[in-house]
C-alpha cells in the first residue's frame, strides 16, 4: 500500500489536488520517458536531486493548473507547464531536460494533477513505475543542494538569508 506516501496537497482551486510520489531504484525510466512523450502516461517525472520540499513542486503545480484554467499556458501540457514553473530559465527546452527525469535516472519524483482528487489515477501511475516507493521526506536526503544553488545561481551571501 503506498497511500501513506503519497504526498497530497489541493491547490488554490480547490477542484484540483497535486499527488506527489517519490521512488528509488527505478529500472525503467527509458520506457516510462516514452510514454510520456507519447501522451500515453498522464504525470511528470522529475529529479528529485533537484527538489528540496515537495512544497516547490506544489506552487509550480499550482501556476501550471491556473496558467490552464487561464488559457495562458507557455508549454502544450500541464505536466511540461509544471517542469518549465520549476526553472528559472525561459528556455522550455532547457527546463524540461533540467528537471525532467533522463533515461539513466533511478530515482523520481512522480507528480499527477487530478480535478477529481482521485488517488486510484496516482496509484494506476505508481504500478507503471518499476521501483520502490520511499517517503517524500526522503527527497531532502536525494537533493543536491550545490546543484540547485549552481541552477539557479544562488550564492554564499543568499544561502545565509534562507
Amino acid at each position: 500500500m503506498i497511500d501513506c506516501n503519497i504526498y497530497k496537497l489541493p491547490l488554490e482551486n480547490k477542484a484540483y489536488t497535486v499527488y506527489q510520489v517519490l521512488l528509488s531504484n527505478v529500472t525503467n525510466t527509458k520506457q516510462l520517458h516514452k510514454l510520456i512523450l507519447a501522451g500515453q502516461l498522464k504525470c511528470c517525472l522529475i529529479k528529485p536531486s533537484l527538489i528540496f520540499d515537495p512544497w516547490i513542486v506544489s506552487v509550480a503545480a499550482n501556476k501550471a493548473v491556473e496558467s490552464e484554467l487561464n488559457a495562458t499556458m507557455t508549454t502544450k501540457s500541464i505536466y511540461t507547464e509544471i517542469l518549465y514553473n520549476l526553472s528559472s530559465s525561459k528556455n522550455i527546452s532547457d527546463s524540461l531536460k533540467q528537471f525532467g527525469v533522463q533515461d539513466s535516472d533511478c530515482e523520481v519524483l512522480a507528480v499527477l494533477v487530478t480535478k477529481d482528487g482521485s488517488v486510484e489515477d496516482v496509484t494506476n501511475i505508481v504500478k507503471l513505475i518499476e521501483g520502490s516507493v520511499v517517503p517524500i521526506q526522503n527527497l531532502k536526503d536525494l537533493c543536491d543542494e550545490k546543484l540547485v544553488c549552481k541552477l539557479h545561481s544562488i550564492n554564499e551571501k543568499e544561502l545565509k538569508v534562507s
